[in-house]
């Protein structure tokens, strides 16, 4: 395998893009890499909202907590 390729494939991995999509994405032209890449993206995202919402709840806690101690 090439250099280059090999490092393309780090960086799918690097974020978390399943191996299927890792092959789908080497043997596809521009658009659907686009495609792929857009995909990827949001559920990144919509994974950095969750933790991001759960980060919120344990700060709102310890404001709570905070708060009673006085």
């Amino acid at each position: 395998m090439e250099k280059e390729e090999t490092r393309l494939r780090q960086y799918l991995q690097d974020c978390d893009m399943t191996k299927d999509k890792i092959e789908e994405y080497v043997c596809c032209k521009d658009a659907d890499q686009l495609r792929l890449l857009h995909q990827q993206r949001k559920k990144l995202m919509d994974k950095l909202h969750k933790a991001q919402h759960k980060v919120d709840v344990v700060d709102y806690m310890i404001h709570q907590v905070k708060e009673k101690e006085g």
